[in-house]
């Protein structure tokens, strides 16, 4: 008899094929191609109903969870400027058709040793938040996003410095959310792997959307991309990102810092999913949250 885990398996990739083919009749699509799965969604490279190169992003529940709002937001990006996102051809509650960019990303950039690429990340941030844009009230606040940071319980074995640090990133997003000024519409989630190179320039995808003050926005690039953890825990190099990215988004060096400190404390946190033991070491950055309290304490 085959257990429940391989049921349920089953059970996942028919719902999964019958939603694939579901999308494919709704937006006159062909030729699926699986280009990879992540945890909220599978991307497809398709063609369109006149042969267009298209990419078609499937979710994995019934909405597009918290891309949705980075989803109008990116329309309201490629409105103003088609430049610096893929033209979304189509969507539903639960899928986007947008147009496949055949590029290289930021983050491949800089996992072949190209520096520069945070250069290029910093001068795209820069001309992201220089587009005009509507007025957005429905997007989701930092503090909701930060509530689970703060509700996380601290389990008594996990080991002190690091419970230390988690203390002392809280106590900085509770300073950073009560202190934000010039709020607005972020892509919420810029960092190199959501970039890519284009001939025209750059595109980014995956917005989350959020409305939040302009340190936020490179925050999460600190702590990215993956495959480049030694760089990541080069304090002189990320001095340097730090130096830059402030410079290129035109904000304070320090405030910047601590949004970086406070995004990788949430990014603990939910790894953790409500209590914090030791940070497991596949994914770790225990060692990458007190760096970055060194830089803010050095900035």
């Amino acid at each position: 008899m085959r257990d429940n885990k391989g049921r349920e398996g089953e059970q996942a990739a028919v719902r999964g094929e019958m939603n694939l083919q579901a999308a494919l009749t709704t937006f006159g699509l062909t030729h699926p191609c699986e280009l990879t799965r992540t945890g909220i969604a599978e991307l497809w490279r398709v063609r369109g109903p006149q042969g267009q190169d298209w990419v078609l992003k499937l979710y994995h529940g019934q909405s597009m969870g918290n891309e949705t709002h980075g989803v109008a937001l990116m329309r309201a990006w490629g409105n103003v400027s088609s430049t610096h996102v893929p033209c979304i051809h189509g969507q539903i509650k639960n899928a986007l058709v947008m147009d496949f960019l055949p590029g290289k990303t930021l983050g491949d950039g800089l996992r072949n040793g190209d520096w520069r690429a945070n250069k290029d990340l910093g001068a795209f941030a820069r001309d992201l938040h220089s587009l005009p844009l509507p007025p957005m009230p429905n997007f989701p606040i930092l503090e909701e996003w930060f509530a689970l940071l703060f509700e996380l319980h601290i389990s008594p074995d996990c080991p002190e410095d690091f419970k230390h640090d988690m203390g002392k990133a809280q106590n900085l997003a509770r300073h950073l959310l009560g202190t934000q000024t010039d709020v607005r519409p972020l892509h919420g989630d810029l960092h190199h792997d959501n970039v890519f190179y284009e001939d025209q320039g750059f595109r980014t995808i995956d917005a989350k959307g959020v409305i939040a003050e302009p340190a936020y926005e490179l925050a999460n690039a600190m702590r990215n991309p993956k495959g480049c953890g030694g760089d990541l825990r080069n304090v002189g190099l990320q001095k340097e990102r730090l130096r830059w990215f402030s410079q290129s988004l035109q904000v304070d060096q320090k405030r910047l810092a601590q949004w970086a400190t406070a995004k990788c404390a949430w990014s603990i946190a939910l790894r953790a999913k409500g209590t914090q033991k030791a940070d497991p070491v596949s994914l770790g950055e225990a060692d990458l949250l007190k760096l970055l309290l060194r830089l803010v304490d050095e900035a």
